[in-house]
């Protein structure tokens, strides 16, 4: 009988990892990673083309803005970043600005990270 009631606790315990380990990947889920090129900078907004559209439901060739923040690196025309953001915070106008940036990396034109 002992055996059995530390066997039940063993599987409630696994079954309590398993199930934490998947919550986290559903919120990494809801960030999307994209590949652009940066066409336009100023000082408050810098303008991509979504080269690589990844797990986001963007369209390649399309064009945005990014608020520049202290989170940037020093970027300028013809640099291609790796940006992570929320792909369903967008607010439209003439150029659609991405609301909700996470992180920005430069990068190659394929996305690997390049050192600045």
């Amino acid at each position: 009988m002992k055996k059995l009631i530390a066997l039940f606790l063993a599987l409630v315990c696994v079954l309590g990892l398993v199930g934490c380990s998947n919550n986290q990947s559903k919120s990494e889920d809801e960030n999307g990673t994209i590949v652009a090129l940066v066409t336009a900078t100023d000082t408050e907004y810098i303008t991509i083309e979504i080269t690589d559209a990844g797990n986001t439901n963007f369209e390649v060739g399309s064009n945005y803005t990014i608020s520049v923040s202290d989170k940037l690196p020093t970027l300028g025309e013809g640099d291609y970043i790796r940006v992570v953001c929320n792909p369903s915070a967008v607010s439209q106008a003439d150029i659609s600005h991405i609301e909700e940036v996470i992180s920005v990396n430069k990068t190659d034109k394929t996305g690997l990270s390049t050192a600045d």
